[in-house]
């Protein structure tokens, strides 16, 4: 998966990741007044949220959430 975890421990839920997703794979938890990981498979390890966190308690990894297809060759055989 690309974005891995947040640290509840170190997080300040100041929100930053949140408005940094472009995807919207970060959303906020209003209860617990933290970020959460909603939505895992749609993250594009922009490293947006990454790098604007203060507190520096997100982890990416970077590899592919999903297999992309690679696009059509002509003259391929199928």
């Amino acid at each position: 998966m690309a974005i891995e975890k947040i640290d509840m421990d170190l997080c300040n839920g100041c929100r930053v990741c949140v408005d940094a997703c472009p995807v919207d794979v970060i959303r906020f938890d209003d209860g617990e007044k933290k970020p959460i990981i909603a939505y895992k498979d749609d993250c594009i390890w922009c490293f947006n949220c990454e790098s604007v966190c203060p507190m520096d308690c997100i982890e990416i990894m970077p590899t592919k959430a999903r297999h992309i297809p690679e696009p059509y060759k002509a003259g391929e055989q199928w």
